[in-house]
């Protein structure tokens, strides 16, 4: 039982770096496909594990430290292509997890 829970922290932590890897990419060049890659990495942190959703934090905090804030238009649509990206890659696993009719 524990071995099972010990590999999902494993592959969680690397997913954890890909976040915060492709957030520093879309920090650095805000762009559509950093943002398709900022939301594939998302949707796989939430689909490891649930508490991968708190990766959601690390876009935000890669533009605030990296980023350049006076040209924040310029992350909207990145982040919203990402958005869309991460809920496509997050629904096969709500269909797997949604209760059944009845």
């Amino acid at each position: 039982m524990f071995a099972r829970i010990a590999a999902d922290d494993a592959l969680l932590a690397l997913v954890a770096i890909l976040a915060t890897w492709a957030s520093i990419v879309l920090a650095r060049r805000p762009s559509v496909g950093a943002g398709i890659l900022l939301g594939i990495v998302l949707g796989l942190g939430v689909l490891t594990k649930t508490t991968g959703a708190m990766f959601v934090l690390a876009p935000p905090l890669a533009i605030v430290l990296v980023g350049r804030l006076r040209n924040w238009r310029a992350y909207v649509w990145p982040l919203v292509v990402g958005a869309i990206v991460s809920v496509v890659a997050i629904a096969p696993g709500a269909v797997v997890v949604a209760p059944g009719p009845g």
